[in-house]
């Protein structure tokens, strides 16, 4: 009887001649000249792939002669397998043969149609598309031995939901555009790895957000996101959030806002930035190449880094992570411009800030920060272009930066900082943010080293120069080759020490050096 019902529907079911056959196989068969009604087990074969359902009715196009198949709706339990695997459910199909559009929808309110990306080369599904209704344009194939068709656009309308990778994103609604499908075997299957494609995700009330979190801890609002699965990459819309890392057993957060957010999922990996740390890397472990990504942030970048400081910039921000037995480990922060650094301390006299206007670097693993100055062709920084840091001691600006930190029970702290070329200090009377305060103090030098725990400075100069140093309030000069300042953080006393060959009082050139250092210097950033 099955059979029977098989060749009944292949007689009146020819689609026109590029549209290839249907095959049909159900329970139970209706034909009133105008429509096919169709109950039971039934399975429907045709150009866009394998149907099943409950229920079924096609239409014949009033538009041809030659009876064909103008609109086909399927009912109950509605499972469509396309021949390069993808699959979509649902309870409602309606697909419109002339227009190629096809409608999906659940049986009441609270249900959902569900669309599955599928590659041959993996074993579940690699997208998950879920709304309550979905619209797709359907597209035919060419080239191909016999007809063959495709959902090549899908639009999800209300309370969309999305998994990729291992990333879960919730929107009003959502555009799939899928790439022309890759050549199809013999067989049917797939031979590339994935179908690429776009989804575009958007909310349908101003200043409102789609949401995406992970398993892994990742929170991120955006008011719009697009995703590509070509490149494994995310772009976001004014985003808001925070991304999860662990490193060994402790786990951290970045959290951040800027106007926008690229994310590379499959992103270059870290890159040891000297010969010496790529020997050393290879040397461990010449075989291990761990998979990492990228996370791109531009314009208004605020990035608040766990227990070392909120970040601020304009510039683009890049952060660059690896993924090793499971877990996202931070190795980077990267800028190149105006960069801000503010320390996580709000206790009056216990906060820093680092202003860098050039190359910012963060290497997690060394814990080490480094900051430099822009130069000019000849190698020189401009006035107002070097790295400025302040606190508690003071003002310390020169050509470049480094910042160490340490790691005591779990909490990370600025330990020593390193100023080098063209270094000069300021101190003023009162807190380090009040800036009109009187300067009482000015130091030049060619490097300084500044231990935060003793809040010891020591000021050197290069061969045949001299540190300069000079009291304002004792109207105290000190000229030598290197000096000692430390400051007492019980009484807020200083306590100065001039080392080698130290004199009291400044010859006319070393006036002449502070006095061109200073009087043009820029005391707002």
């Amino acid at each position: 009887m099955m059979k029977l019902l098989s060749l009944l529907c292949l007689a009146v079911g020819n689609l026109c001649a590029q549209e290839g056959q249907m095959e049909i196989e159900s329970q139970k068969c209706e034909f009133d000249g105008k429509k096919i009604t169709l109950n039971g087990s039934i399975s429907l074969v045709h150009e866009l792939g394998k149907m099943t359902a409950d229920e079924a009715v096609l239409f014949a196009n009033p538009d041809e002669k030659k009876l064909s198949i103008g609109m086909l709706k399927i009912n109950k339990n509605v499972i469509i397998t396309s021949k390069e695997g993808s699959q979509l459910t649902c309870d409602e199909a309606l697909i419109n043969y002339k227009t190629m559009q096809g409608n999906f929808s659940g049986a009441d309110p609270s249900a959902f149609v569900t669309f599955y990306e599928v590659a041959k080369e993996k074993s579940g599904p690699i997208l998950m598309l879920k709304s309550r209704s979905m619209q797709a344009q359907i597209a035919r194939q060419e080239n191909t031995e016999k007809g063959s068709s495709t959902l090549k656009e899908i639009i999800a309308l209300k309370d969309v939901n999305i998994e990729y990778k291992d990333l879960n994103v919730t929107a009003d609604k959502g555009i799939y555009s899928r790439t022309d499908n890759p050549d199809l075997s013999s067989e049917g299957a797939a031979t590339l790895k994935a179908i690429p494609g776009t989804i575009i995700l958007s909310m349908d009330q101003p200043e409102s957000y789609c949401h995406v979190k992970s398993a892994k801890g990742d929170l991120i609002q955006s008011f719009k996101l697009h995703i590509d699965t070509a490149k494994n990459e995310i772009n976001f819309l004014m985003p808001q959030g925070k991304v999860q890392f662990q490193q060994n057993t402790v786990e951290s957060s970045l959290e951040f806002s800027a106007d926008n957010l690229l994310w590379k999922l499959n992103g270059s990996l870290y890159r040891p930035k000297t010969e010496m740390e790529k020997q050393k890397s290879d040397k461990a472990n010449p075989q291990f190449q761990p998979s990492g990504g990228i996370l791109l942030l531009s314009k208004n970048v605020s990035v608040d880094i766990q227990n070392k400081g909120t970040l601020t910039t304009d510039c683009e921000l890049e952060i660059h992570y690896q993924n090793i037995n499971g877990k996202r480990q931070l190795r980077s922060i990267e800028s190149n411009g105006h960069t801000t650094l503010s320390s996580p301390e709000k206790q009056e006299g216990h906060f820093h800030f680092l202003y860098c206007f050039g190359r910012f670097f963060v290497d997690h693993d060394k814990m080490i920060t480094t900051f430099d100055s822009p130069t000019n062709e000849q190698g020189i920084t401009a006035l107002g272009k070097q790295v400025v840091f302040r606190d508690s001691l003071g003002e310390m600006h020169a050509d470049k930066l480094t910042l160490y930190y340490q790691n005591i029970e779990g909490k990370i702290s600025p330990s020593r900082l390193i100023a080098e070329g063209n270094v000069y200090l300021l101190d003023r009377k009162g807190t380090p943010a009040n800036q009109d305060a009187s300067l009482i103090h000015y130091a030049l030098a060619d490097r300084v080293k500044y231990e935060f725990e003793s809040k010891e400075a020591l000021f050197t100069a290069s061969k045949k120069k001299r540190v300069l140093f000079y009291d304002k309030t004792n109207n105290l000069q000190i000229s030598a080759p290197a000096l000692k300042l430390k400051r007492d953080g019980g009484n807020n006393k200083e306590s100065i020490q001039g080392i080698g060959d130290v004199r009291f009082s400044f010859m006319e050139n070393e006036v002449q050096q502070l006095k061109a250092r200073f009087e043009t210097l820029p005391h707002r950033y």
